[in-house]
């Protein structure tokens, strides 16, 4: 009875430790199941402020991009139309005085290339005058402003003009080729009569290219930056992109470098003539362009006037490159896919535009004579 009462008391006594191992445990498994609730809903809090913080960011990345976008267009269209105004503004004031000019004196006339120059001039100032009023009220808006018709109307007038132009300048290297190279008069009647037909196929040639999108064959479109129109270089249809690459190509290129071609004989030519002297052989003093100058050459005085005439002829030519140089590559390369942002595109175009205003400011800047004869329509002392 001893035993049995010794047993069951260290029975009774085990089983309560264990008993009490086992209620401490779950105290302990209980208190880590709280602080992890507790841990896991502050984690599910702070991720979700988090999210909403995230969320607010984005938010206002995204308004701070689309304001600052909206910033940049509006800063390019002001700089769009200052620039639009200023090159108008030069344009019509110097094409117009050269013109009147021409006619006043009759230099238009004479010599017979002046009949170019005068072509140029003339074409340069209906630019101005149709196209400038257009895309100026368009960049102050930001939009293109007159509708399909009007955008066809503007990209043919300028497309047209800018042709003529090209091919004037053209036709100006290729006759003073022919006067210093090959040797024809430069001032005969049937140097005035080429000349005058010359001019009336130049028009020609470019209403041949610039109808050709009224048959099918290219496109007129906006521009990338929507302020103003030209041929739609963007277009994907097989018609328009060969049209396109036969412009870059046949306008473009093959005329520039049949320019550079016949510049360089020309330059070569006059190399050759005028030389200086060392053997005595030709030297006085004369006043070209109301300039004095040392004279030494092997020829009379003649080829120096020619030599300066072309001079001037090739800086014109020359600035007009330019001018055109970067939207013939950005259109060139609008043909092969590569991408052009529209804030891009407006410097080039705003380069093209320029040349309207260049080739009075040479030509006043350069030549003594149409200064002096700007003072007298002026009414101005000219000593």
């Amino acid at each position: 009875m001893v035993n049995s009462s010794r047993l069951a008391k260290n029975t009774w006594s085990a089983g309560g430790a264990r008993g009490a191992a086992q209620m401490a445990d779950r105290s302990v498994r209980g208190l880590h199941t709280c602080r992890q609730t507790h841990t896991n809903a502050h984690l599910a809090s702070s991720t979700t402020i988090m999210d909403v913080q995230v969320s607010s960011m984005n938010s206002l990345d995204v308004t701070v991009y689309a304001s600052t976008e909206g910033l940049e267009a509006a800063d390019i269209g002001v700089l769009s139309k200052t620039s639009y105004e200023a090159i108008g503004a030069v344009s019509v004031v110097g094409n117009g005085a050269l013109a009147l000019i021409m006619v006043v004196t009759g230099g238009w006339r004479r010599p017979a290339v002046n009949l170019y120059v005068f072509t140029i001039t003339c074409t340069s100032s209906v630019e101005t005058m149709a196209g400038f009023p257009l895309i100026i009220s368009s960049s102050l808006n930001g939009k293109w402003m007159f509708g399909d018709t009007g955008c066809t109307y503007y990209a043919f007038v300028m497309y047209t003009c800018v042709l003529v132009i090209m091919t004037c300048y053209l036709l100006i290297t290729y006759h003073r080729y022919r006067v210093v190279v090959e040797g024809i008069p430069a001032d005969n009647r049937n140097s005035r009569h080429w000349i005058a037909k010359s001019v009336a196929g130049a028009w020609t040639y470019a209403l041949c290219w610039s109808i050709c999108p009224f048959l099918g064959l290219g496109h007129f479109g906006k521009e990338p930056f929507g302020t103003s129109c030209s041929l739609d270089w963007t277009s994907r249809e097989f018609s328009a992109r060969m049209y396109n690459l036969l412009v870059v190509l046949c306008l473009l290129v093959l005329p520039l470098c049949s320019m550079v071609l016949f510049s360089a004989r020309v330059i070569s030519k006059l190399n050759m003539q005028i030389t200086p002297s060392t053997n005595g052989l030709t030297s006085g003093l004369t006043e070209i362009e109301g300039r004095p100058t040392v004279v030494t050459s092997v020829f009379s005085e003649s080829s120096f006037i020619q030599a300066r005439a072309f001079k001037i002829i090739l800086m014109t030519l020359v600035v007009f490159v330019l001018c055109w140089s970067p939207y013939g590559i950005m259109s060139l390369l609008v043909q092969f896919n590569v991408p052009i942002s529209p804030g891009a595109s407006v410097l080039p175009t705003i380069m093209a535009k320029t040349h309207c205003a260049i080739g009075p400011a040479v030509y006043f800047f350069s030549l003594r004579y149409y200064r002096i004869s700007l003072r007298e329509l002026l009414g101005m002392d000219h000593s």
